[in-house]
């Protein structure tokens, strides 16, 4: 979890270094890319929430939605 305020950027950066933690094949890389866009989406309509919650959550959040 962030604490204190973060940027769309910061919040997004975070959700990124999980993921690739979890996706390391080559192979991935697609579905990585997809994963981040819809993150993007899911932060920028509300970043304070996507802030104060865990990276895990938003990364679970995202893979629903794919």
């Amino acid at each position: 979890m962030l604490t204190g305020i973060s940027t769309k950027e910061e919040v997004l950066n975070w959700f990124i270094r999980y993921t690739d933690n979890q996706y390391q094949d080559a192979d991935d890389q697609e579905y990585v890319n997809k994963l981040i866009r819809i993150a993007d989406e899911l932060i920028s309509d509300d970043v304070d929430y996507w802030a104060n919650e865990s990276v895990r959550k938003l990364h679970d959040t995202v893979r629903e939605r794919v």
